[in-house]
């Protein structure tokens, strides 16, 4: 017998044309399978990631004064 699998964000059924996993690991419907519209909790630390690179990759920097003459 097969399992029947469900959208873990609206609870629609899922055949295996329309069927997707996310980087969670959880099955989403072709409505809710990019990140932005499952809030999915990959994002957030992806985005964390990616700053915490940007710092390191390009420090602040900051200039001295000019002199008046």
């Amino acid at each position: 017998m097969k399992v029947k699998e469900f959208c873990s964000k609206c609870k629609k059924k899922i055949n295996i044309t329309n069927k997707f996993i996310c980087q969670c690991e959880k099955i989403f419907c072709s409505e809710h399978r990019y990140i932005e519209s499952h809030d999915c909790i990959t994002i957030e630390n992806k985005i964390k990631q990616e700053r915490k690179k940007l710092e390191t990759d390009m420090p602040k920097i900051e200039c001295q004064k000019l002199e008046v003459i």
